[in-house]
This record gives C-alpha cells, sequence and structure tokens, in this order.
C-alpha cells in the first residue's frame, strides 16, 4: 500500500505530464524541421518573393540572388538594385565611346536559363567581338521581367530607362502581351494630359491572383494576409504552401475554358471583334511608346517573340500579322520574329528550341538561335540601328 506522502499521480495529472511531454516533443521536431528546411532553402537560394509590387505593377525584387524553378531546370536569377537581370547598376550618364541597348520584354527576354545563356548576354557579346570605328563598347541591358507587356513596357520606359542614357530600346513583343495587357489596363493610371502613368500596385490591392495563360487570364482568390504572412516567415509553411499553390493553379489552369477572358485571345484563328478591339489597344500603346522613345531623340525597334504551337497549328500567328501592320503605319524597325525563328530551324526541329515542359519559352538552345535572329536584326544597315 503507498503512504500518504506517497501517493501515485492521479489520472489527470499524469495526463497532462503526458500532454506536455508530447507538446515539448512536437515544438522541438518542428523547430528541428523548420531549422532544416531553412537551411536547405538557403543552400538552394530557393525563393518565391522574387516579385515585389511597384508602380510597374509588378517588378522583379531587387538585389536578387535566387534560384527560379520554373522551366525543364531551376536557374540562378540574379538582380541589380534597379530590378535589372544584371549583375551590375546601370549609371544614368554613360561614358565616352559607350553605345547603349535596352532590351524590353518579359520572361523571354529575361530568360529562364543561367545568366550566360540568355539571349541578350549572348547579343552583348556577339556585338562586342566587331566593334564599330570610334565605339569602345557596346551594351546590351536585360529588363526583361515575368508578364510584362506593353502597357507596363510603356511606364518602365518611360518613367526608368529614358533617364539612363539609353541609344536603342528593342521591344519584344511577346504572344503573351495581350492578354496580359486586358490585366494591366484594369490597373492603369493617366496623367493630366490622359497619357499612361503608372499602374496600381495591384498585388495589394486585389484579392485576386491572376495567372497569365497565353489565351487570357485564369483568376483565383487570394489568400488571407495571415496565411501569405506564415508562409513569408516560415519554411515549413512555405513548401506545404508550394504544394497546395501547385494544385491550386492546376485546378485553375483545368477550368480555363470557364476562367479565361477569350476577348483578348489573339492566338485565336478567328478574332472577334473585342479580339480585335483588344490588339488594337495592345498597338495603340506599341504607337505611344514609339512616339515617346523617338521624342527623346532615341532609336526603338520592335519585334515579335514566337512560340512553338504557333508552328504546329495549334494557335494562330496572326499576331505577327497585327505587328507588321502597326510597323508599317508607325514607320518603326521591325523585324519578323515567326519567320526568323522558323527559317533559322535545327535538323531537329523547332521543338527542340523550347523547354519540353513549356513550349512557350525558349531553352539553352532557343535562346541562341534567337540572339542570332536580333543580332542580324540589328547589322541589317536597311535600319541604322547601330553605329556602323
Amino acid at each position: 500500500m503507498h503512504s500518504p506522502l506517497s501517493r501515485p499521480p492521479s489520472f489527470g495529472r499524469t495526463a497532462l505530464l503526458y500532454a506536455l511531454f508530447f507538446l515539448l516533443l512536437t515544438a522541438a521536431g518542428l523547430a528541428l524541421c523548420e531549422g532544416a528546411l531553412r537551411a536547405y532553402q538557403w543552400l538552394q537560394r530557393d525563393s518565391r518573393t522574387i516579385i515585389s509590387s511597384d508602380l510597374l505593377h509588378h517588378r522583379l525584387r531587387a538585389n536578387l540572388d535566387a534560384i527560379d524553378p520554373r522551366a525543364d531546370k531551376p536557374h540562378r536569377l540574379v538582380t541589380n538594385s534597379q530590378s535589372f537581370v544584371e549583375e551590375k547598376d546601370i549609371t544614368a550618364a554613360k561614358e565616352p565611346g559607350v553605345y547603349r541597348i535596352f532590351y524590353v520584354g518579359d520572361s523571354n527576354v529575361q530568360g529562364l536559363v543561367d545568366f550566360p545563356d540568355k539571349m541578350v548576354r549572348i547579343v552583348q557579346a556577339e556585338l562586342n567581338r566587331s566593334l564599330p570605328s570610334g565605339i569602345k563598347r557596346i551594351e546590351v541591358i536585360n529588363t526583361g521581367t515575368s508578364s510584362y507587356s506593353p502597357y507596363p513596357y510603356f511606364v518602365l520606359i518611360k518613367h526608368i530607362i529614358l533617364g539612363l542614357s539609353p541609344d536603342l530600346i528593342v521591344v519584344n513583343v511577346d504572344m503573351t502581351d495581350c492578354a496580359n495587357d486586358a490585366l494591366y489596363s484594369r490597373f492603369a493610371v493617366y496623367d493630366s494630359n490622359g497619357e499612361l502613368d503608372r499602374l496600381v500596385d495591384a498585388l495589394e490591392t486585389s484579392r485576386f491572383d491572376y495567372i497569365m495563360m497565353p489565351t487570357g487570364l485564369v483568376r483565383i482568390e487570394k489568400p488571407s494576409k495571415a496565411y501569405r504572412w506564415l508562409v513569408e516567415h516560415s519554411a515549413i509553411a512555405y513548401y506545404v504552401d508550394k504544394i497546395v499553390t501547385r494544385n491550386r493553379v492546376r485546378a485553375a489552369i483545368n477550368n480555363l475554358d470557364s476562367e479565361v477572358d477569350h476577348d483578348a485571345d489573339w492566338l485565336a484563328w478567328e478574332w472577334t471583334p473585342a479580339i480585335e478591339a483588344s490588339v488594337k489597344r495592345l498597338t495603340d500603346m506599341l504607337g505611344q511608346t514609339a512616339r515617346l522613345v523617338r521624342s527623346k531623340g532615341v532609336k526603338i525597334a520592335f519585334t515579335g517573340v514566337p512560340h512553338l504551337p504557333q508552328y504546329d497549328g495549334r494557335w494562330s500567328p496572326r499576331p505577327f500579322e497585327a505587328l507588321a501592320e502597326f510597323a508599317r503605319k508607325n514607320d518603326v524597325p521591325y523585324f519578323d520574329g515567326y519567320a526568323a525563328i522558323r527559317d533559322r530551324a535545327p535538323p531537329d526541329g523547332l521543338a527542340s528550341l523550347y523547354f519540353k515542359t513549356d513550349d512557350t519559352h525558349f531553352n539553352v538552345a532557343g535562346n541562341r538561335v534567337w540572339a542570332d535572329a536580333q543580332i542580324a536584326f540589328l547589322r541589317d544597315p536597311r535600319w541604322n540601328l547601330i553605329p556602323r
């Protein structure tokens, strides 16, 4: 028998002790898991916080050094303090003898490949192999940003690029741009003269996230601020959210037919009056961009970025006809990217120039071919784009 001084713990007290022990063990396990995942995240430079809100609607985070997981192979993404895909900042003034070219576009210009394999880097290297008389160096600067289109192109050029002593600006219109502008036009803010001035800080003001598909927009409700805070501050929540987000995106894409904005689908074979109006909105913005740049004594040129489904018949190449017509009306240098890539098809076919899991973005080989086409255009004496 137990004496009164050595009574066994009551059932309630024992349960409490076990519960406390379990909570401590769970907390220790979570702390260990959190530490391990943070270490892994740091080693992999794994970060989804590569986008920040801005007067441009969004831009890449400044001074970024992260691993971008998109495409077939994750690649390193580096930005300078100006959010350009560059390793060094671009000064407002330039040295004598420097010819400065800015490349403007979306993720294909940004380049979903490692730094040396990006189209812009290849163009710079090749142009500097044979410099014109009196030119000490040609700088080719990558301002490509995922999901940009003519509306943010205009704001970027107006507020940032024109203040950095450009000699030439090359605008690469992507096949997603018409659908993207369907979104950005909703956030446009104009100045007293009716000219586009900025895009509302939509990452914070909108209740929705938008998945920008080549044929339109898919809208999904944005998680709560508390959920986003947790994902930002916890590695465990971050990796769990990766799985959750992947499933949300997959579900949204599966429902594309009911959610897509068909009025901006310029990849359709037949254009409705609404699509034609969307295309006009895009080309009008390109025209405003050309007039703004030329008014500052800077050269400008345009091209279009083809996607693989336009070659195999799934999507229409008609957007290139619209771009060519825009160039004729505005008397601006333009080269047909669709024909340029088609005419440079490798022996193993055009599909070898795109990612296996993403036929809208150039892989390493595609960046090389796309760079060759750009170099031929820039050196074409008909356009007088670079000194000879």
